[in-house]
């Protein structure tokens, strides 16, 4: 913004009388800038004491800078800038705390051109001037004072959700620390598990992966926060405590869950898939948190393609109780031990139960002849000693390929 001349900024006779007129009505101007409309919804002690006396400062302000002939870039703001926080903290909309100097402009402007009548009107020009001038600046240190304190407040928040879900999820009773923070618990939460794809790789090394990972929880976390949820978040997975009713449905939560889900994606393009846990209290939340990293775990491990974004525990039941440790366990995973050293054979029998036992499409999958499937089924079923048309076998091997690739991923992770 570049600053007004001299020419400008000093004030002609005319202009001068007008501020001399307007000197001894400044009270009275700050009372009739206090009668707003738009503010009555304000508490009183704003209304009837703040908003005056901010209005007489600011009249007073800023017709000693008309009549010294100061720019308008020159002029102290540290009481509009102070306001503006203030607001930020008490919630008020900045469109609203922008309104009520513009109003304030208004009513002054008003006054001077009550002030003029007929004779002075020619000092009309460089008093609106310099309001308009002098509004410019106020309004961009206004927005600018609200703006920096609202992030601070975010953040702060933010920071203090963090704290109050990381104690949820580890079992704490955080209720006096929320009361004190003022965040409000629910008395039941169920947990969105939240699996991200990974970072990509960078060629710019690991400060640039890094960056990318901050960009993507900040802008996460941006979501999460203006839907009020407490939250916990890294760069390819977080946890999410949606508040909830014993008697909320599932299907109504899982479309909540759905709905988050739609936000986050729009703001961060990410493909985003999760697991939703049936709600709890809070002393079973970090049981609950558990179920849900397994239950996403599972849901990506044995269907990776599948077009649901929301999990529940129902969708995964076999392969759930499949990856706990049982006595039965290893007795199932051997059952498909003669194969370890045929990939190919392994790889046939995988991508057939993915096909639901579709040769040819099995075949497509692994882009080799139909034929091809057929011969290494019934070598599969020489070396397992296996029937592959009976039911108790194709449950007893698909269990065993669901413990493998368990088992597998485990060992990646």
């Amino acid at each position: 913004m570049s600053k007004e001349s001299n020419l400008e900024t000093n004030p002609p006779p005319e202009a001068l009388a007008i501020l001399e007129r307007l000197r001894i009505r400044v009270d009275a101007i700050a009372r009739d800038s206090s009668a707003d409309p738009l503010l009555d919804g304000m508490p009183a002690d704003i209304a009837r004491h703040e908003l005056p006396l901010t209005a007489r400062r600011y009249y007073s302000t800023v017709l000693g800078m008309i009549r010294l002939g100061e720019s308008a870039d020159t002029v102290d703001l540290d009481l509009a800038r102070r306001r503006a926080a203030q607001r930020a903290e008490e919630g008020m909309p900045l469109q609203l705390v922008l309104h009520n100097w513009q109003h304030a402009t208004r009513v002054l402007w008003q006054a001077c051109v009550d002030a003029a009548g007929t004779e002075l009107a020619a000092g009309l020009g460089h008093l609106g001037h310099r309001l308009y001038a002098f509004q410019e600046v106020l309004l961009g240190a206004v927005t600018e004072s609200y703006q920096a304190r609202q992030t601070a407040l975010r953040s702060e928040r933010e920071g203090a959700g963090r704290l109050i879900a990381q104690s949820l999820l580890a079992g704490q009773d955080p209720t006096e620390e929320a009361a004190g923070l003022g965040l409000t618990i629910a008395p039941r939460y169920a947990i969105l598990t939240l699996g991200l794809p990974p970072l990509p790789a960078s060629a710019d090394g690991h400060i640039a992966q890094e960056v990318s990972a901050g960009r993507r929880i900040r802008a996460l976390s941006t979501v999460l926060a203006h839907h009020s949820l407490l939250f916990v978040l890294e760069a390819d997975q977080g946890q999410v405590l949606l508040p909830a009713q014993a008697t909320d449905s599932p299907d109504a939560l899982t479309m909540r869950a759905d709905q988050l889900l739609d936000a986050l994606r729009a703001e961060t393009r990410l493909e985003v898939h999760a697991s939703l846990t049936d709600p709890a209290p809070h002393g079973l939340l970090p049981e609950q948190a558990h179920t849900g990293h397994r239950v996403l775990h599972l849901a990506r491990l044995i269907s990776p393609t599948s077009p649901r974004r929301v999990h529940r525990i129902e969708d995964v039941a076999l392969a759930y109780q499949l990856a706990h440790p049982t006595p039965a366990r290893p007795l199932l995973a051997a059952r498909i031990a003669p194969l370890t050293e045929r990939p190919d054979l392994l790889a046939t029998l995988t991508v057939w139960f993915d096909q639901d036992l579709d040769r040819a499409r099995t075949a497509q999958a692994l882009n080799v002849h139909p034929n091809t499937v057929n011969n290494r089924l019934r070598r599969i079923e020489r070396l397992l000693d296996a029937d592959l048309t009976s039911f108790t076998t194709l449950t007893g091997l698909n269990a065993a390929l669901t413990i493998r690739a368990d088992e597998h991923a485990v060992r990646q992770a």
